[in-house]
């Protein structure tokens, strides 16, 4: 199965897995959970306003399955990456 995602991987011209903590199933995954790109050409904050008040929030209404694989890669890189004592 890992030839099989590898072969789709470089036809789709995607330099993925050239990123530190991603493998092939990671992103296939990732792949298969954006789908087409273009649905992200407004990622702009919602705005509430009520009275006096306006506020802008981020909208919730998010990818649950794609929020879940960045937050294990950010995870992953986090446990696996030194800490940098000179910072």
């Amino acid at each position: 199965m890992d030839s099989t995602l590898v072969q789709v991987l470089d036809s789709l011209d995607t330099t993925l897995i050239s990123m530190k903590g991603i493998d092939t199933v990671s992103a296939s995954r990732l792949l298969s959970a954006i789908g087409d790109v273009r649905c992200f050409a407004n990622p702009s904050p919602v705005a509430y306003a009520s009275g006096k008040n306006d506020k802008q929030y981020a909208n919730q209404c998010g990818n649950r399955e794609l929020n879940s694989l960045f937050y294990n890669l950010a995870l992953h890189v986090s446990i696996c990456k030194p800490v940098c004592v000179s910072c």
